[in-house]
């Protein structure tokens, strides 16, 4: 499917806009269609995963609500997983990042599924894919006008391109 539509250019948040210090956000939570694919490929076809990887609910509300705030300033959707889209942030921005493992959001079901099929859950929620969340930056000053937006939570920060792109694990190793 294309999409193509019109937006006046102020209201349009590039890969490129990211800035040091700024906060990285995530909507909803991460690993669920990926957990459906293995589902499927295991031969479960009635999980609520599957329903979640066969019909993506992408988040156009959220996003026209983010595309009308000035103080966001790189969003993108994650389709690829998070840590292709957080790199195609940081690279086109020229910044590092920090996030940390124990904030990425995953769903509890995600969790209890993933123990079942001996699956790393956080592999999923950085590699899976087709989650159609959306990851994005604000500066750290305007966190209050943002968190009016239910759902979203911090993930990490950005920091200068020489420090590169790091996941904080739960034990502290990056």
């Amino acid at each position: 499917v294309t999409a193509i539509g019109r937006i006046a250019r102020a209201k349009v948040k590039y890969r490129s806009g990211a800035r040091e210090n700024d906060i990285v956000y995530v909507t909803g939570y991460l690993g669920d269609s990926a957990q459906g694919l293995l589902d499927i490929r295991s031969g479960v076809y009635d999980s609520p995963f599957v329903a979640v990887h066969h019909d993506p609910h992408p988040c156009v509300n959220e996003g026209i609500w983010l595309g009308n705030q000035p103080e966001v300033h790189a969003m993108m959707d994650i389709s690829d997983g998070l840590s292709s889209e957080l790199l195609h942030i940081c690279r086109q921005s020229n910044t590092g990042c920090r996030i940390y493992e124990e904030r990425i959001p995953i769903d509890y079901q995600t969790a209890v599924m993933a123990e079942e099929f001996n699956m790393s859950l956080i592999t999923a929620a950085l590699n899976g894919g087709e989650d159609y969340e959306l990851l994005f930056t604000v500066p750290l000053a305007k966190h209050d006008d943002i968190s009016a937006l239910p759902g979203i939570r911090i993930i990490g920060h950005i920091t200068a391109p020489s420090l590169g792109a790091y996941m904080i694990t739960r034990d502290g190793a990056e």
